[in-house]
């Protein structure tokens, strides 16, 4: 198609009952509903850093602020060769000012400020503002910074955790030794200890000595869960011994255990150290390093790999006879919408049939793609129409409502979770989208 698009809106293709509408004024990236505005574009910018943005009440702390031109060099003297000074106003968490404060340039250069701050030693707890301004009397700042005021203390008391090194294997449990002590010597005795316990799969489980390798079975991700081990209190030594059990029995990949403690003040503020340890369900394992990048293999090249056979400790064992299997799973993906989650993936595998429905006498042309077969429900729900990879069966149920016809100019969301034309898988699909047992619109996905 050649013309000329200086007055055009829109580009509209139609084939029988069949229309595609291109609009051509609007972005090619919907951003509407994202904040992409960033920093708004002035002549003088003021840019304001401190050491940290937490501080007690009563605390003094330096902030330092930079002043820059559009190009980001350092703002110049005026023509009287004075710099320009700036306003500080810092503000409480209600939005009262506190103080005003008219700052200089030091001696470093006439675009760099310093500025001592002092809290109150009463100053309220929560997020603190402070503005600045090149002009006093401008409504909105040049630059804002907010920093948290809050009481906090350091903690008084310490926790050490030991633990066998050496990697996990079999059933049973990990021993743990407690010691909690406050800093000033004494035993923190009858002081009571939390503790749980997570799990998940560990995929790469050997990330020193054989980067990139993956071991274990790919069914085990959803593997992870949590426990909780209870409480207990430290003895007179203020010394305690845990056992965190072993619940890998139906695991067949090395496994992550992450046991956390809380050792808790008088007052109830807790002490929080944690351990980790491998887990492997034999002592030895095969593991598989892909020789692509992010799990994808280009289409129509080569997939290799490469294979190794180690033990916990990472050294080579050899081995006979070791059975290499490639399996192919063929995944349905649809995008789904709903109130909660917004617009969100999954994929069906479709079970293998024996046999193949016969296609009917009649099927729309644009739908007629090699390899893809298509098959009519029942005479109750006619006229709805199928289509599924050759070999495979999915009722209409399985995919959910979408009555808007995508592909048109409505941007309409609908009300009801949708199957979406869009997949996030380099492997696609064909789907039919469906009102109530009428389809509405064909869409063709490459394979």
């Amino acid at each position: 198609l050649t013309a000329k698009l200086d007055k055009a809106r829109a580009v509209v293709a139609r084939r029988g009952k069949e229309m595609t509408v291109i609009a051509l004024r609007d972005p090619a990236l919907d951003l509407s509903e994202y904040d992409a505005g960033g920093h708004p574009s002035r002549n003088q910018k003021l840019f304001v850093y401190a050491g940290r943005d937490l501080y007690r009440p009563g605390e003094q702390f330096t902030v330092s602020v930079l002043a820059r031109d559009a190009d980001g060099k350092p703002l110049p003297a005026t023509p009287g060769g004075t710099a320009t000074p700036i306003t500080l106003v810092l503000k409480k968490p209600d939005g009262e000012s506190v103080s005003t404060q008219i700052v200089r340039p030091s001696a470093q250069g006439t675009a760099y400020y310093q500025h001592a701050l002092t809290l109150p030693a009463s100053a309220p707890t929560g997020r603190w503002l402070l503005e600045a301004r090149l002009d006093p009397a401008a409504k909105r700042p040049d630059a804002a910074w907010s920093f948290q005021v809050e009481e906090f203390l350091p903690e008084r008391m310490k926790l050490d955790l030991k633990a066998p090194e050496q990697v996990l294997t079999g059933s049973g449990e990990l021993a743990i030794q407690v010691e909690g002590n406050y800093l000033y010597g004494a035993p923190a005795a009858g002081n009571t200890l939390q503790a749980s316990a997570t799990t998940e799969r560990q995929r790469l489980a050997l990330p020193q000595s054989w980067p990139g390798f993956i071991f274990g079975d790919v069914a085990d991700d959803t593997a992870r869960q949590r426990q909780e081990i209870g409480e207990s209190t430290l003895d007179e030594a203020g010394k305690a011994s845990i056992s965190v059990p072993l619940q890998f029995a139906e695991r067949s990949s090395p496994m992550k255990l992450r046991a956390v403690f809380s050792l808790l003040e008088s007052g109830g503020r807790p002490v929080v150290r944690s351990v980790e340890r491998s887990w492997w369900p034999a002592d030895t394992l095969v593991g598989v390093r892909p020789l692509f990048e992010r799990d994808v293999a280009q289409e129509g090249g080569l997939a290799g790999f490469e294979l190794v056979r180690v033990n916990t400790s990472g050294k080579l064992v050899p081995a006979k006879g070791l059975q290499v299997r490639l399996v192919r799973e063929d995944r349905q993906w649809y995008w789904r919408y709903d109130d909660q989650r917004g617009w969100h993936s999954g994929y069906n595998v479709p079970a293998a049939s024996t046999s193949a429905p016969a296609p009917p006498s009649a099927c729309p042309s644009p739908m007629a793609v090699t390899g893809w077969k298509c098959w009519t429900p029942p005479p109750s729900k006619q006229p709805a129409t199928a289509f599924t990879p050759a070999g495979t069966r999915r009722t209409p149920t399985t995919w959910a409502t979408a009555p808007t016809a995508w592909g048109s100019s409505s941007k309409a969301r609908p009300t009801s979770p949708a199957t979406r034309p869009a997949s996030p898988s380099p492997r696609r699909t064909m789907v039919k989208h469906w009102s109530p047992w009428k389809a509405t619109a064909c869409c063709t996905r490459s394979a």
